[in-house]
């Protein structure tokens, strides 16, 4: 236990700790033993005393009080001071809210102004979060970088949990974000794609929720911090509506080189191959026609289906003629 933590200086907490391993000590021993001056060893003895860590003998000698009687009267100072410290914080919490009731709507707690602050915001109410946060990401990078959010790596060890729908765009717009997603998706986070996505917004726990005040594409300058409300629960379920419509990424685990067509939507390659194998080519007369090997082709094909959120050659035939994304290829019907 770090003893600074309960108000004594290092230097106290360091002579404390010396005084306990002996059943007794003087200035000139302390002192001996901590490399210090006697009259610096003494002020340090005369601290305990007047803290009730130790009491003084006979003959200019000092014992230590026994650590879970002195220490457990300490620590309960320390706890009633964090309770009235928290009291505060809720009185405060009231008093700025009552200053603001008739400048903003009651769900709304907060309203940030500056990229930094939004930034600031962010991470703060990441670092308290409990349970899971829910985050819905557009193009363009909003005010933080995935790589530089150091609150998500915090949160997550300590087993709170991750659901993020990033817009496709977003992986043009950062090159290095699909790494990100293995990164979140390796320590328990999910993630999914969608075509576009409604809004930014991030909530915590269900309880708490930023929102950006601009709208469409914009950079972030300011946003609004949500508490807990009817229009609350209305993003939560805008979020899991969105969660629902998305399709699952999964790039494999962190090193695994992430191919660019996945980065930026399907390539022409991607194109012509599903096309090739919806008509009825085999895997290794698809890899002749585009010069590469039947393992490079089942593992697009592989991803072709991760992509499309399907577990079939079927199912992917019929997401991409209703996707468009083969030429000349229409939808089953019945």
């Amino acid at each position: 236990m770090s003893l600074e933590v309960l108000g004594l200086s290092n230097p106290e907490a360091g002579a404390y700790r010396a005084l306990t391993e002996v059943p007794w000590s003087n200035a000139a021993d302390l002192a001996t033993r901590l490399e210090l001056g006697n009259a610096e060893a003494l002020d340090l003895l005369e601290a305990l005393v007047k803290h009730h860590l130790a009491v003084r003998r006979p003959g200019e000698q000092y014992a230590a009080v026994r650590p879970a009687v002195a220490l457990g009267a300490l620590v309960a100072d320390r706890a009633d001071g964090l309770r009235a410290a928290e009291a505060a914080v809720a009185d405060l919490e009231s008093t700025f809210q009552e200053a603001r009731r008739s400048q903003m709507p009651d769900a709304v707690l907060d309203i940030v102004h500056g990229p930094n602050e939004v930034a600031a915001r962010l991470q703060q109410i990441q670092l308290n979060a409990r349970r899971e946060v829910l985050s819905l990401v557009k193009a363009p990078v909003a005010v933080i970088s995935s790589t530089e959010n150091g609150a998500e790596d915090v949160a997550m060890n300590r087993g709170v949990t991750y659901r993020v729908v990033l817009e496709r765009a977003m992986l043009q717009e950062e090159p290095r974000l699909a790494q990100e997603i293995q990164r979140t998706q390796a320590a328990g986070g999910q993630a999914r794609i969608a075509a576009t996505v409604p809004t930014k917004m991030f909530i915590v726990d269900r309880e708490i929720a930023l929102v950006p005040l601009g709208i469409g594409t914009a950079p972030v300058k300011s946003a609004f911090l949500l508490g807990a409300s009817g229009l609350l629960d209305a993003l939560v379920a805008l979020f899991e509506a969105v969660w629902d419509g998305a399709q699952d990424i999964d790039l494999g685990p962190p090193g695994v080189d992430v191919p660019g067509s996945l980065a930026a939507g399907l390539t022409p390659e991607d194109r012509t191959l599903l096309t090739l194998l919806l008509a009825g080519m085999t895997d290794d007369a698809v890899a002749r026609e585009l010069g590469i090997s039947a393992r490079t082709v089942q593992r697009r094909i592989r991803l072709l289906l991760d992509y499309a959120h399907v577990e079939t050659r079927l199912q992917l035939g019929y997401a991409a003629a209703r996707g468009g994304w083969a030429a000349g290829i229409q939808p089953p019907t019945g």
